[in-house]
């Protein structure tokens, strides 16, 4: 205890340095009247009156009532008790409650000193009063602080209730958004496939539609050759008559029979496709366009069956055609 109250004497002492050299009065006052009390606890009366007294030589604009407190307290322990009286009654008007409750215990001392008992008990009940007032303050102080750190507590579950339930707000959104983003993929890549089927579908039908209209130009072309062929030997077979014209002849029947032939071969392709029209498969790709129902392996080989069958277009190119395109309603286009 002593060698801390060196040390506080010590730093006492620099603080009170430092405070002439810059010239801190009212520091220096206060720093003055703290080593003052220490002098006095520690029984060194006369370095404590000395800094006291060099205390009150700045009381202007300054709480006076520390250094009067602790003056008192230093005449009482001196037995100077007229000074003790005096120094501690003009510390009554402070509205410092800690201040007066010393300051009552300490006159309440005096007037026992003096013989005044009846003093002395007025000044302890006061003393008394003001310790109950401090446990008051101290209990409300408690209460208060006990308050605001369970409000503390309460503000700060609340808040790691909420940021957990925002955690899992964020979290919730992220997987939404990654499923969202894995969906919108898919069906992008679907979009895209779908197109590209579609595409190819156009096109394998184009060359379709394609091949069937040069294979019916080249038939018409071969009937206007043949007719040609067959006026030429009609106009020969009017102009000659021996051997030659049995030849002639043969060959005239045998284009006409080339004309009929290919007349017939596009009627009875004609008749095929009407008849894949009305066939059961037809409707069935129809209906499941327009129904959305499901077309089976079994129902795409009858369709192969069907479409090659009215068609002069190779097989395996209407195979293909048909294996390959999603859209039903343009395998009936021509």
């Amino acid at each position: 205890m002593l060698e801390k109250n060196d040390s506080s004497l010590l730093y006492f002492q620099k603080a009170a340095d430092w405070a002439k050299r810059t010239g801190n009065k009212r520091r220096l006052s206060g720093i003055l009247t703290e080593m003052g009390d220490l002098y006095r606890e520690l029984g060194q009366y006369d370095k404590a009156r000395s800094c006291l007294l060099g205390s009150l030589s700045d009381s202007i604009n300054r709480n006076m009532y520390p250094t009067y407190s602790v003056l008192g307290n230093l005449y009482l322990d001196t037995n100077h008790l007229d000074s003790a009286d005096y120094y501690l009654r003009k510390c009554l008007d402070s509205p410092n409650i800690y201040v007066k409750e010393g300051v009552y215990e300490n006159l309440s001392i005096l007037a026992e000193k003096e013989g005044d008992y009846r003093e002395s008990v007025y000044f302890m009940r006061l003393c008394q009063q003001v310790k109950d007032s401090i446990k008051n303050i101290t209990a409300s102080e408690e209460i208060r602080k006990m308050t605001a750190l369970y409000n503390y507590q309460k503000r700060e579950k609340e808040n790691l209730l909420l940021k957990r339930e925002n955690d899992r707000i964020k979290l919730r959104n992220y997987r939404l958004l990654a499923l969202f983003s894995v969906c919108l993929v898919i069906v992008i890549g679907l979009a895209y496939r779908w197109k590209r089927q579609k595409d190819r579908s156009i096109i394998q039908l184009q060359k379709l539609q394609q091949e069937k209209r040069e294979q019916y130009e080249r038939s018409v072309q071969r009937i206007k050759e043949n007719n040609q062929k067959l006026r030429e030997m009609e106009h020969l077979l009017s102009q000659e008559r021996d051997n030659k014209n049995a030849l002639l002849q043969v060959q005239k029947e045998l284009l006409e029979v080339s004309n009929q032939r290919i007349l017939l071969h596009r009627t009875e392709q004609e008749l095929m496709e009407m008849e894949l029209r009305r066939s059961d498969i037809y409707r069935k790709f129809h209906q499941a366009g327009e129904a959305g129902l499901r077309i089976e392996e079994a129902d795409w080989l009858a369709l192969g069956k069907r479409w090659i069958k009215p068609t002069t277009i190779s097989p395996v190119a209407c195979a293909s055609y048909v294996r390959i395109s999603p859209l039903w309603s343009c395998v009936f286009v021509t």
